[in-house]
């Protein structure tokens, strides 16, 4: 790619909070090793990240509960 190119692509952080509907995180759960294997393919580098709650993260025996994404790409405009 040239640097002119390069140039006129931009960053986009993009902040995916999930629903909060009653079996929104069993829905979640049950599509996430595709949509992980169709992400570490377009990225090529697997630079999402899942967005836990608090009580997940307090001790390393918590219960994991996933409540959004988040990732960075580059792209030349939102369509994009």
């Amino acid at each position: 790619m040239s640097s002119q190119a390069q140039s006129a692509r931009q960053l986009f952080f993009v902040y995916a909070p999930d629903k909060t509907e009653e079996g929104t995180f069993e829905r979640r759960m049950s599509v996430r090793p595709a949509h992980l294997d169709v992400a570490k393919e377009r990225t090529g580098q697997g630079l999402i990240r899942g967005l836990m709650t608090p009580e997940s993260i307090a001790s390393p025996d918590a219960p994991k509960k996933l409540v959004g994404s988040t990732f960075i790409f580059q792209a030349e405009s939102l369509e994009e």
